[in-house]
């Protein structure tokens, strides 16, 4: 099954952010969308959760899908624990049985089990956006949207995240809609690599990233090759 986002087109007042963009992928796969800041990323991601509509163009394939996000911020709900703010997504989509053992799951997978009944203020920033991307994970979903969820981390952190982010995701395959202007999470992380214009906004390029997960890292060649040309490209914009 694919996805396809043909001849979008999308105003805002007299300001033309989206023009013609088409995207076409198949499901189970990690889409980075790469571009400048500004340039229309978000409002891309609210057009394919449908909280906003097109002026012109076709979604095809969306219709009666659940999407899960993930965001630059945690959004966990500081009155809750951690066990709790992933319970909350969860309810009426599955028993309380059913509920605790996909909790355990994902917290076990993002190493925070044991943190299961922690307020969020006692935890560190990784430790918050790992719950987050457990929650998203743990949510019963077709589609994951990422709005810059590694912004403004140090190297480390981020390249840890990202790391857990694709142990969630080997061992539980969702179709990921990754928009970003680092580079570097868009290498490591995308199967397939989106590079957008200014506004207004269409694809300028699409690449396909032929490393396998396990094998990304910012030493392995290719990657290196492909950085080298995505900079290149981001220095004419």
């Amino acid at each position: 099954m694919s996805y396809k986002i043909s001849n979008i087109h999308k105003k805002f007042g007299q300001l033309y952010v989206l023009k013609n963009l088409t995207m076409e992928v198949n499901e189970k796969r990690i889409i980075s969308i790469l571009g400048p800041s500004g340039c229309g990323k978000t409002t891309l991601l609210n057009i394919i959760s449908g909280m906003i509509k097109p002026d012109k163009g076709e979604m095809i394939g969306f219709n009666n899908k659940r999407i899960s996000y993930l965001f630059q911020e945690p959004r966990l709900m500081k009155w809750k624990t951690v066990e709790e703010n992933i319970d909350f997504v969860l309810k009426d989509k599955m028993s309380k049985e059913k509920r605790r053992e996909t909790i355990k799951k994902y917290l076990d997978i993002v190493d925070l089990w044991e943190y299961r009944n922690f307020y969020p203020n006692r935890l560190s920033g990784g430790m918050k956006q790992r719950v987050a991307i457990a929650r998203a994970f743990a949510y019963p979903s077709d589609i994951l949207l990422m709005d810059e969820p590694f912004k403004s981390l140090d190297l480390e952190l981020k390249l840890g995240l990202i790391n857990c982010f694709i142990d969630l995701w080997e061992i539980d395959h969702r179709t990921v809609f990754f928009v970003t202007h680092d580079v570097h999470a868009a290498l490591i992380l995308g199967d397939e690599i989106y590079i957008l214009s200014q506004k207004p906004t269409k694809v300028k390029e699409k690449i396909i990233n032929e490393i396998p997960h396990k094998d990304r890292s910012l030493k392995n060649k290719y990657i290196i090759s492909l950085e080298e040309k995505l900079y290149k490209m981001f220095s004419r914009f």
